[in-house]
């Protein structure tokens, strides 16, 4: 009796346990499944944050940019180690060893080699261009993040504010199904507008639940250069997608000055022919001998007097006089100019692309904004009231909303457009991987 009697207690124990694990499971779903809804909705959460706090957060975890600061770091200490001079060099020598019984002659000499032609000098400017092309290469990185990042929230601010309108949408559309089930029941409308305003709900659902995962594939793409996990984005950004389009208008003339003196891409190639030149300079130098400065002091132990000796040696030449590596950096400096003109041409063009990229977003922003769609709200007015007084049929009127409500929709993809080219217009034309795209020749 003992034994069952435990039995039984230690079974309803864990069956308690089991209860109890599966409730707290059930709840930690059911929360979950609340914060992914939550995350559609602008506002909904109490964190928020600004485009320049995810820039700022971005350039600190991008491991590009932090490779690029070790490499820094790298030429930094090229450029110590080129200033620093040559070791001189010491020897201690015995001679005629047991001559006469004696310990011999014995000696210490001491060798220095001078560089001539400022080749030191010169071999620190040569590493000083090449820090300085790092640099510029390292705001071009940081310029290329900090626009993807502001363009990827600019792509989740459009996603999110497209849920809204498709989600009204859908809730007329269910609005109307249920409405016209009754009057078709009634026979006031027929069994094919039924069906019409039927696909027309089912359509809608279909818009919402795509929006939906374009909002969440936008959130993992913001996720990805901030290295998070997409849960951990802001519910809310706090600029509008208004204000990142900007109201003033821009001048190209005024772009194309301001690119040509503050673009790192360009800047970084116009510093590549300074170190190009540099080095051209120091193989050109490389052409002169150094010296050598010698002397020591011995003492002889068998004639016992104390001797003194100088020397001085150069190198005669006669064969290498360094032409090879002078033609190779006289090509590479000819090449650095071309890669400039080159430059400023890509630039010239991108700005022609992406200018009349903005000209075109913004015209078609002002006209939804001013023109389409005040007339479509009023048309949608116009509608409901003629079928309020039953002089439109209910298909019309839902077809009005559709019309204005996808417009709406529309009117978000053009912001999100003009707003991405303002962006690329104010960020120097920065964009894709520019790791990839740079000049890494200047960190050889």
């Amino acid at each position: 009796m003992t034994y069952k009697f435990y039995l039984q207690k230690a079974v309803r124990v864990l069956f308690l346990l089991w209860v109890t694990l599966a409730l707290l499971l059930t709840a930690l779903r059911s929360s979950r499944g609340e914060e992914s809804e939550v995350a559609y909705v602008d506002g909904a959460a109490s964190t928020s944050t600004s485009i320049s706090d995810l820039v700022a957060t971005a350039v600190a975890r991008n491991p590009g940019i932090a490779a690029m600061d070790q490499r820094i770091e790298a030429t930094r200490g090229a450029m110590i180690q080129a200033g620093l001079p040559l070791n001189p060099n010491m020897e201690l020598y015995m001679e005629e060893i047991g001559a006469g019984g004696t310990a011999g002659e014995q000696g210490i000499l001491v060798e220095q080699e001078f560089r001539t032609a400022n080749k030191r000098g010169l071999a620190v400017c040569v590493e000083q261009w090449a820090l300085e092309v790092l640099t510029w290469q390292r705001r071009a990185v940081s310029g290329s993040v900090k626009n993807e990042v502001a363009i990827r929230t600019i792509n989740l601010l459009a996603a999110r504010r497209l849920i809204a309108v498709r989600a009204h949408l859908l809730e007329l559309a269910e609005t109307t199904e249920r409405q016209s089930d009754s009057f078709l029941k009634a026979g006031e409308i027929s069994e094919m507008n039924f069906l019409q305003l039927k696909v027309q709900a089912r359509e809608a659902k279909l818009a919402l639940t795509q929006a939906k995962n374009d909002c969440a594939a936008a959130e993992k793409e913001l996720a990805a250069l901030l290295l998070c996990d997409p849960t951990q984005l802001p519910a809310q950004i706090e600029e509008s997608l208004e204000a990142l389009c900007g109201a003033e208008p821009l001048d190209e003339d005024r772009l194309l000055d301001s690119l040509l003196e503050n673009n790192p891409v360009l800047n970084q190639t116009r510093t590549v022919v300074r170190q190009r030149q540099a080095e051209l300079s120091l193989a050109q130098a490389e052409a002169r001998s150094n010296v050598t400065l010698g002397g020591g002091i011995a003492y002889d132990s068998e004639e016992e007097t104390t001797v003194a000796a100088a020397g001085f040696a150069m190198p005669l030449r006669v064969y290498d006089r360094n032409q090879g590596n002078i033609k190779s950096a006289q090509g590479r400096y000819a090449a650095a100019l071309r890669d400039v003109e080159s430059a400023e041409l890509t630039i010239k063009q991108q700005l022609a692309r992406v200018f009349q990229n903005w000209v075109n977003a913004r015209e078609e922003v002002l006209v939804y904004r001013n023109d389409i769609l005040p007339a479509l709200e009023r048309s949608w007015q116009m509608t409901f009231q003629a079928f309020q007084s039953s002089e439109a049929g209910y298909l019309e009127m839902y077809n009005s909303q559709v019309t204005y409500f996808q417009s709406a929709a529309q009117y978000i993809a053009s912001l999100r457009r003009l707003a991405s080219v303002r962006i690329l217009l104010d960020g120097n034309l920065l964009e894709g991987d520019m790791l990839d795209d740079a000049d890494l020749d200047g960190m050889d």
